[in-house]
């Protein structure tokens, strides 16, 4: 039977879902094979509440806050976490997927590694249809994501499980989406926290047309590129030819349409295996 002390809390902000994807995500936590958790979801108000297909669910586990007014993603993820009850938080986007396992294995290496404070996934990219287009396989080992932070986002924020306290006490999520969760590994690793993803594709990630992960593609690209100045270039980080080249090409990406450098970054970052 599951110990109560090690309640699951998963996160989920929710702003104009597609009902059906955000079925599909919700379910993928609720079928977990570990079942000691709660689903903690924090919807901003639209044009297209997901709160009837959240209802519709009908299980106790399920923690639902619909907000008054438009507020933004960090705001949600910082109320979810002051709404949580577990001493380990779970992320999830609603238009993801969590492999049954996930939330199991991470606790389980949460549980076996007192020194770690974040554990991700490697993940599988699939479209709107559902259809896997290939696998990400991300840096494993603490030394390794660190290294790769200089560059990208080296964890998934979506499939993160990290220990609630250590968040807490590096002051929640600060800068706002779309570097939110790359501004907070970075902080988290400067107050020596430590890191690893577990080398299987436990999540699904989805992109497709309409999501932000597409249409905030050049604000991302530029936040990147302003954050890694700050935390590592005017800091005490080796910065050196890499990240300058990394920086230069991401300037150019910027004057691409979104839909290309997709495409590009795809095709550059994905496996047929995992």
């Amino acid at each position: 039977m599951d110990n109560c002390q090690d309640l699951i809390s998963v996160l989920l902000p929710v702003y104009k879902p597609d009902f059906g994807l955000l079925a599909k995500a919700v379910g993928s936590v609720l079928g977990q094979d570990y079942k000691n958790l709660e689903v903690v979801i924090v919807e901003d108000p639209s044009d297209r509440l997901g709160r009837e297909v959240i209802e519709g669910f009908s299980d106790r586990r399920i923690r639902y806050k619909l907000n008054d007014t438009r507020t933004s993603m960090i705001d949600q993820l910082n109320t979810g976490i002051g709404l949580s009850r577990g001493e380990y938080i779970a992320r999830m986007d609603a238009d993801d997927i969590s492999m049954p396992s996930r939330l199991g294995q991470q606790l389980e290496f949460l549980r076996e590694h007192p020194d770690i404070s974040v554990v991700g996934t490697n993940i599988e990219i699939i479209n709107e249809k559902g259809v896997s287009l290939g696998y990400r396989r991300l840096p494993e080992r603490h030394e390794e994501i660190v290294r790769a932070l200089r560059l990208y986002c080296s964890v998934a924020h979506p499939t993160v499980m990290f220990r609630k306290a250590a968040v807490i006490a590096e002051g929640l999520y600060q800068v706002s989406a779309p570097v939110e969760d790359w501004d907070l590994w970075c902080r988290l690793y400067k107050s020596g926290k430590k890191f690893h993803n577990i080398q299987e594709p436990l999540f699904k990630y989805r992109i497709h047309s309409q999501a932000g992960k597409i249409t905030t593609m050049r604000k991302t690209l530029l936040a990147g590129i302003a954050l890694k100045k700050r935390h590592f270039k005017n800091g005490i980080e080796r910065w050196g030819f890499r990240e300058d080249a990394r920086c230069a090409t991401e300037r150019i990406l910027m004057f691409l349409p979104p839909k290309i450098v997709l495409k590009l970054f795809l095709y550059h970052s994905l496996r047929k295996e995992p």
